[in-house]
């Protein structure tokens, strides 16, 4: 679907750009819409891994909470943690009460946290930044026999990735040869922190876990 999609709007244009995204201002908050941090994550890395120029709507980065009515959408966004709801990250009393998880969803704390949502948007950011498959190339889906799983090639620059999201709550093991005659020389990225493996002939992935693979020729 995504793949007609681009090619749709390519037919058209193909300076094309897409605006991608997890949730918005008229959106409940991705939290809170998936009830989970890991799935949260996982929205992100898809996002993230798309052709596109990929939007953040604020708090989503450090993983805050919200469901409508608006108001609630829009809480402050914290820069420290103060039970007192002003001095370290608004100059008054805020317009709404804060999310109620303030004392880790806020900016100060979640620097200090190499494990935290923060720092797993920056981890990301960097990603696209330095890998062109990711931040120009085209998109080609694989096809593949789960329905938990879906895979996508980026190319660009000489660059060639395959991008990998298990949505299952478990693990699921990926035979490669179901995405064509590829070769893998190098996991770029995988959300459970294990990369660096080259030679796979299948990847297993845990419950929520995306991985990019980087292609050989």
């Amino acid at each position: 679907a995504i793949e007609n999609i681009q090619n749709k709007y390519d037919g058209v244009d193909v300076n094309y750009l897409n605006g991608v995204f997890g949730a918005n201002h008229d959106q409940d908050r991705i939290a809170s819409s998936v009830n989970s941090l890991d799935k949260a994550r996982q929205i992100a890395a898809v996002y993230m891994t798309l052709p596109g120029n990929p939007y953040i709507y604020y708090g989503e980065e450090l993983g805050m909470y919200g469901s409508k009515p608006d108001e609630m959408i829009r809480t402050p966004f914290l820069w420290g943690d103060d039970s007192t709801y002003n001095a370290s990250f608004t100059s008054g009393k805020p317009w709404l009460e804060v999310n109620s998880n303030y004392t880790r969803t806020n900016v100060e704390a979640q620097m200090k946290d190499p494990d935290s949502m923060y720092s797993y948007y920056k981890t990301l950011i960097a990603l696209r930044k330095d890998n062109p498959a990711l931040m120009k190339g085209n998109y080609r889906a694989a096809a593949l026999t789960s329905d938990s799983v879906i895979a996508y090639f980026r190319e660009a620059d000489g660059q060639k990735l395959l991008v990998v999201h298990n949505f299952a709550e478990g693990d699921q093991t990926v035979s490669l040869a179901e995405c064509g005659d590829i070769t893998v020389t190098n996991v770029l990225y995988s959300s459970s922190g294990e990369t660096g493996v080259s030679d796979l002939s299948s990847v297993k992935l845990a419950g929520n876990e995306s991985v990019v693979l980087e292609l050989g020729e």
